[in-house]
């Protein structure tokens, strides 16, 4: 017999849990027909198990298949579970992909985090569509009463995302399976999972006068925290970049390792991208030149504009003094001002998000 659970940790409302009992060792095959079926087969071989079943099309009865096979791969039985689920979320955004060349586009669909402002609060519903735009999976955690800035996909399959002291792990229907939890910290904004599986994240630190300038790294076995990045110690506090709080002079928004000399490439919305070493020096800062003087919350720390990096022309040559210090723009040069999503590439090179905030120091156009 084969039972059937709709959304069974109550947060993924397209989604459901199979429970088989078969007479002997079986695998299990799901397909969610549909404009774009959804195949895949589970790993385990047992006659007992439980099955998670991703994918349902909202407001509709979907029609999963079922295959139990055996070890061998020879098909024992195959047969049909109708799971209805209900229609989506009015605050869901509608989903029009207007131009998908799959020819150019990784495998899978697109996970994208989500948040509606509902009052005085935020209700966040992270959500995956397929390349046609149909919602497929969404997560509820609207009883968070703050924004969730980001839901990421595993190494291992798994989500994560964090909130208040803490990281979570959760699988494809919504269970937490892991918590690490930070005491003196206060989660913010983001979260990398390092090549060795342990998390480099972006925290503010309980007490502290200014807000949003540590990242930490956490042990994914233990939870102890391994190291951490003062941004204040290596950086200039008092330096005017993009418009923001007094106290949040920084607002670290992106971190990323670079396994090949072991430094983290850090954002900072308000100042720039740095790369430092995992011992808090800095190796380069790639920012407009302008006002960068000494590091440290009293301004007793090393100078800063020693690794600032020039900006060149492809032969070398470097950008007039006025594109250096960000005035103004280069007809083929600009700097990234207020970014977002800074990671790097196999190549080396540096990818982001360039949100155009006060770009030369207010005084340019709109990006």
């Amino acid at each position: 017999p084969i039972g059937v659970k709709v959304t069974p940790s109550g947060r993924v409302p397209l989604a459901a849990e199979l429970t088989v009992k078969a007479i002997m060792p079986v695998r299990v095959g799901i397909t969610v027909p549909g404009a774009e079926p959804l195949s895949y087969e589970l790993s385990a071989v047992a006659a007992d198990q439980s099955v998670p079943v991703v994918g349902l099309y909202p407001g509709t009865t979907n029609h999963v298949e079922v295959r139990l096979s055996s070890e061998d791969g020879s098909l024992r039985l195959k047969t049909t579970v109708d799971i209805t689920t209900g229609p989506l979320p009015d605050l869901l955004p509608k989903v029009e992909v207007t131009t998908a060349d799959k020819t150019r586009m990784e495998p899978g669909w697109n996970l994208a985090s989500f948040s509606a402002g509902l009052g005085s609060n935020y209700a966040s519903w992270p959500f995956m569509f397929d390349d046609s735009g149909a919602i497929r999976w969404y997560l509820d955690l609207s009883s968070y009463p703050d924004i969730i800035y980001l839901v990421e996909p595993l190494a291992d399959g798994n989500l994560a995302y964090g909130q208040g002291g803490a990281l979570y792990e959760i699988d494809v229907l919504g269970r937490e399976l892991h918590r690490w939890t930070f005491p003196g910290y206060a989660f913010h904004h983001f979260f990398y999972e390092e090549p060795n599986g342990n998390f480099l994240v972006g925290v503010d630190v309980d007490g502290r006068p200014t807000v949003e300038d540590e990242v930490i790294e956490v042990d994914r076995g233990t939870g102890a925290i391994l190291r951490k990045w003062d941004m204040r110690q290596m950086l200039d506090v008092d330096r005017a970049g993009v418009p923001g709080a007094p106290n949040d002079w920084f607002h670290n928004n992106a971190a990323w390792y670079s396994p090949d000399d072991d430094d983290v490439v850090i954002s900072g919305r308000n100042q720039g991208v740095v790369k430092v070493t995992g011992d808090s020096h800095l190796v380069w800062i790639l920012a407009p030149h302008k006002g960068w003087g000494k590091a440290g919350l009293d301004g007793n720390g090393e100078e800063t504009a020693p690794y600032l990096l020039t900006a060149v022309v492809a032969n070398g040559t470097p950008y007039p003094d006025s594109v250096q210090q960000g005035y103004e723009d280069a007809p083929d040069f600009r700097w990234s001002w207020g970014q977002h999503a800074v990671m790097l590439l196999p190549n080396g090179n540096i990818f982001l998000f360039d949100n155009g905030a006060d770009r030369d120091f207010g005084t340019a156009g709109p990006l």
